[in-house]
C-alpha cells in the first residue's frame, strides 16, 4: 500500500512488481538497498503463499532485479573519543552499560533484573524486547535472543556500578509513580512508570548525545562494535 493495494492479485504482472521494486530505491522513495530487499521479500512471500494455495498460477515476483546490498562495516568509537562520549552520556545509564557489554539494542531493552548475576559481575542474555506493529496494537513482548542462543557477559566493575545506580534510580521512580508503576517484565531500563522503552525514542536520545560531542556519525550498533 498504496502502490499495489488496489490491484487484484490475479491481475498483478511481473512488470508491475518490477516497477514497484524500482520505485523503492534511491531514485524513488530513496530507501536503502537492504530495506528494499526486506520490503520486496515480504511481497514475494505473500505471492508464494498465494501460489501454494492455487490462487495464482505463478509468482510474478520471481526473477525481479533488486539493488545490490553492500555490507558496510560499523564504525567503532576510538580510545581517544571514549572519554568525550562517556561525558556526553553521563545521565544515560543504558548507553554506558551497552558500550561495556556489547548488547544489541533489543537485548539491552529486554534485560531483566533476574538476568544480572551480582556475585559474578555478569549478565545473562536470555531474551530481547520487541514491539508489535499491527493496526491498533503496539504491545511489547519478549522473544529469545538472535539465533536462540543465550550467553553470559562478564562486566567491568564500572558497569556493575552503573547497574547498581540504575537499580536505585528505578526504586526512586517506583516510589514516585505509586500505583501507576507497571514493570510487568521486571526490566532494568524502563520509563518513569516502569513501562518498556520505545526503540526509536532510545535511539533519538543516543543521537542527541552523540551530536552534543561531535560524534553524530555513530549509531547504536557502534556501541556493540566498539565493545
Amino acid at each position: 500500500l498504496p502502490a499495489l493495494g488496489k490491484k487484484k492479485l490475479t491481475e498483478l504482472t511481473h512488470r508491475e512488481v518490477q516497477r514497484f521494486a524500482a520505485s523503492l530505491g534511491v531514485n524513488g522513495k530513496g530507501l536503502a538497498p537492504k530495506t528494499v530487499h526486506t520490503v520486496f521479500g515480504t511481497l514475494h512471500a505473500l505471492l508464494t503463499a498465494a501460489q501454494r494455495d492455487e490462487i495464482i498460477i505463478r509468482n510474478v515476483a520471481d526473477k525481479c532485479t533488486l539493488p545490490r546490498v553492500t555490507q558496510s562495516r560499523a564504525k567503532a568509537i576510538t580510545s581517544s573519543e571514549l572519554s568525550r562520549f562517556l561525558k556526553a552520556i553521563e545521565f544515560y545509564n543504558i548507553f554506558f552499560l551497552d558500550i561495556f557489554s556489547g548488547l544489541r539494542q533489543s537485548e539491552i531493552l529486554g534485560l531483566r533484573w533476574d538476568d544480572i548475576l551480582w556475585e559474578k559481575n555478569s549478565i545473562v542474555i536470555r531474551q530481547q524486547l520487541q514491539q508489535k506493529h499491527e493496526r491498533g496494537a503496539f504491545d511489547y513482548y519478549l522473544t529469545p535472543p538472535k539465533e536462540n542462543k543465550q550467553r553470559c557477559i562478564v562486566l567491568a566493575v564500572s558497569a556493575i556500578r552503573i547497574l547498581r545506580k540504575q537499580h536505585r534510580k528505578q526504586q526512586e521512580q517506583r516510589l514516585l509513580a505509586g500505583e501507576l508503576w507497571d514493570n510487568a517484565f521486571d526490566l532494568v531500563f524502563t520509563n518513569g512508570l516502569g513501562r518498556p522503552l520505545n526503540h526509536q525514542t532510545v535511539y533519538k536520545h543516543l543521537k542527541k548525545a552523540l551530536q552534543s560531542c561531535g560524534m553524530e556519525n555513530y549509531t547504536f550498533h557502534s556501541l556493540r562494535h566498539s565493545f
